[in-house]
């Protein structure tokens, strides 16, 4: 089949000039972005760019895999069956998918961690509020007994 009367590959864009990285591919969900330093740094072949982009961009982002394990990944691409391809992107998106599930349980466990510390360190400062007020009241009351002391011992004394 032609590529150009394909229409999947008329969303591509030319590969990136500057290393900010432009969009490759519209995966109909959201833009995939690959910088040119990427592209160098790991050798990544041109043609899985504009057929893979959203196994490049899974390569890329695992937190599994150092740099050298990347590259290595990068380079057997070209050589790796379709089947072979499909059990790599299956592995990186279960990875992913566990990673974020791990990320929204902890998230859950942190925010209630912070709930609780929150509501300590509230009750906490009302405590120290209330004492406070009432070292106030209690300066304020001394200082109004010893005024009515004042007042008395100068009424006495008329």
């Amino acid at each position: 089949m032609d590529t150009n009367t394909n229409p999947a590959t008329n969303n591509f864009t030319p590969l990136p000039e500057e290393t900010k990285g432009i969009p490759l591919a519209n995966t109909g969900v959201k833009h995939i972005v690959i910088t040119k330093e990427d592209i160098e740094k790991f050798g990544i072949p041109e043609d899985f760019l504009r057929s893979k982009p959203a196994l490049i961009e899974m390569i890329l982002q695992t937190e599994s895999m150092k740099e050298d394990e990347k590259r290595y990944w990068f380079q057997l691409l070209p050589i790796m069956s379709d089947e072979q391809i499909q059990k790599l992107e299956g592995i990186l998106q279960n990875e992913k998918d566990q990673l974020a599930a791990l990320d929204a349980k902890y998230a859950n466990e942190i925010s209630n961690l912070n709930d609780k510390h929150l509501n300590q360190w509230k009750a906490e400062e009302a405590t120290k509020k209330r004492k406070e007020i009432e070292a106030k009241e209690a300066a304020t009351e001394s200082g109004e007994k010893s005024k009515e002391a004042d007042i008395l011992n100068q009424i006495n004394e008329i």
